[in-house]
């Protein structure tokens, strides 16, 4: 994780700092930061409930 972190900040992009990992025969893993997660989670539900809203507007609409 450490690594990660260091190159996420030696990009001249944001980057949030993850470790993907994986053991035989098992599935993959991501490593990061929970208040990077809580960002990410964020992100993604509120683009949920925008889409959510742009939806049922349409519904309206037509009828």
């Amino acid at each position: 994780m450490n690594q990660a972190i260091r190159d996420s900040l030696a990009s001249d992009r944001e980057a949030m700092p993850t470790v993907f990992h994986k053991k035989n025969y098992q599935g993959l893993m991501v490593t990061m930061r929970f208040e990077d997660w809580i960002l990410l989670y964020n992100s993604y539900y509120s683009d949920r409930k925008i889409s959510k809203m742009i939806t049922e507007n349409e519904e309206l609409e037509e009828k």
